[in-house]
């Protein structure tokens, strides 16, 4: 029987030989993987949750989800920086995590707005790799998130 899954290990073995070492050579690759979360909102002076689902904003080409991947996190902890590729993963189910994208970091400057809140945030201005698009959609890993073990 032929196996037919793809693993990250593989992925990542081939973009170091052919990708990383020749074109993103001066780039870390960064693998991020974002879960869904909770904003909390003041609607007539009550304070109520709203989720943001990564896999229900994926499936709704929410234009906000490309901004809310790439944001920067504060001035004391950045999560990224200009020299980083990121592959970008979102949970889909427990412990499975589908790959959306490999980005290039190309400025922090991006001002995102983050409507429910009503507040701006800073995101990462980055170009998507077209050479990894393949894999956009249908690579699914595998990996238990643990906050802080990344």
């Amino acid at each position: 029987m032929i196996e037919n899954n793809i693993r990250l290990v593989d992925v990542l073995t081939v973009l170091q030989k052919d990708l990383f070492d020749v074109t993103y050579h001066n780039r870390r690759r960064k693998l991020r993987f974002n879960i869904s979360w909770q904003d909390e909102i003041v609607i007539h002076n009550k304070k109520v949750k709203m989720v943001r689902d990564f896999k229900e904003m994926y499936l709704n080409k929410d234009k906000f989800l490309e901004q809310a991947i790439l944001s920067i996190g504060t001035n004391n902890k950045k999560r990224l920086n200009l020299q980083d590729v990121v592959f970008q993963f979102i949970e889909i189910d427990t412990h499975k995590w589908l790959f959306i994208g490999a980005y290039r970091v190309i400025n922090l400057d991006g001002d995102g707005f983050n409507e429910l809140k009503k507040e701006h945030f800073k995101y990462a201005n980055a170009i998507k790799l077209k050479e990894l698009e393949q894999f956009s959609g249908r690579l699914v890993v595998d990996f238990i998130n643990k906050p802080q073990q990344f």
